[in-house]
Order: C-alpha cells, then structure tokens, then sequence
C-alpha cells in the first residue's frame, strides 16, 4: 500500500483583476489535517479554498478525484495565518515598495520592522470580496537609500473541503481538488 498524493488543481477564468481562486493542502499545525500531508486509503485529505466567487459573484465549482467531496466549510472561515520576510533596497528618491500577498489578507495586514525606517502600509489590490491581494510599504522621505527590513503580517480566510477516499481501494495513488472558477459577466 503506498501513499496518495493529496494535490489541488485550479482553473480561472479570470478576466479582470477583481477576483482570486487559489487552493492547496491545509498544512496548518492546528489545521484540519493537524499538519500531516502525507495520507493513506481510507483517510480524508482536507484542503482550503480562497476565492472571491461564488455567493452570488460568479461561479466556484469544487469536485473530488479519488474520493467523494465532503465540504467542511462552504464560507471563508477557516484562519490560516500566513507572513512574508521583506529585505528591499529602497533607492535614494523610491517611497514605496509593493508586495503581492498570497493568499490574500482578510484585513490590512501589518509590517514588523527589524531595521531600517518607519514604513506604512496601504492596500493596492483589493478584491471584489474585499480581501487583500497587494499592499504597498511607503516611507516619509527619500533622501538616501535604506534597507527595509521585517516581516509582513496578516491573516487569510478560505474555505475548507475534504476528499474521503476508499479504504478498500489499496491502488489509489491520488486524491485531487479541483477548483474551477468563473467570474460574474461584467
């Protein structure tokens, strides 16, 4: 009996910037799969889900290969706490620095600073479910060139599905989520 190979496959139809869809295997400590990413026939997977569809904006379809889907939580609410080290050079006259955030922050996340100048930070990318995708780190002035050093902060909330799969079926190598995303027509 081998292992099986709990992955997660997205596909986005995206044609603005005003959504998101991403997936991946709940690796949380305290997560639904306690940490654990690796799974035998007959135990559940689980898996989070972050997007700003479904509930009215657009569609999000969520199947099971390997297994049945069993849905935890249909509406964001599972917390994965997520930081990002920062190390950037601001140059002589540069304010600000701009940082993608994935997955997106539920809330303005927060900047930690180890060195360097006081930096402030502004949402740039917001999307259509009022999640955070971009933040930008500014500083006061720009007289000089200064490290910015520290780590970014914040808190996503996403759904949370699981795949039982068969513990009969001793050949099973794989258990895929597959989410499948389409934005509301503009």
């Amino acid at each position: 009996m081998n292992a099986i190979i709990a992955s997660a496959v997205v596909t986005f139809a995206a044609q603005a910037d005003d959504d998101h869809l991403s997936a991946a295997l709940d690796d949380r400590p305290e997560g639904l799969n306690a940490g654990r990413t690796t799974f035998w026939p007959g135990e559940s997977p689980a898996f989070l889900v972050w997007s700003s569809l479904g509930q009215g904006l657009g569609t999000l379809e969520i199947e099971a290969v390997g297994g049945s889907l069993q849905v935890i939580s249909a509406h964001p609410n599972a917390v994965k706490e997520k930081e990002q080290d920062v190390l950037e050079y601001l140059q002589k006259d540069q304010l600000s620095y701009e940082i993608s955030l994935s997955p997106p922050a539920f809330g303005l996340p927060t900047f930690v600073s180890e060195y360097g100048p006081a930096v402030t930070v502004e949402a740039v990318k917001t999307y259509r479910d009022g999640t955070i995708g971009g933040v930008l780190l500014k500083r006061a002035t720009g007289t000089a060139g200064q490290w910015v050093i520290g780590k970014l902060k914040w808190e996503s909330r996403a759904r949370s599905y699981k795949i039982q799969t068969d513990s009969e079926d001793l050949d099973l190598e794989r258990a895929i989520l597959l989410a499948t995303g389409t934005p509301p027509a503009s």
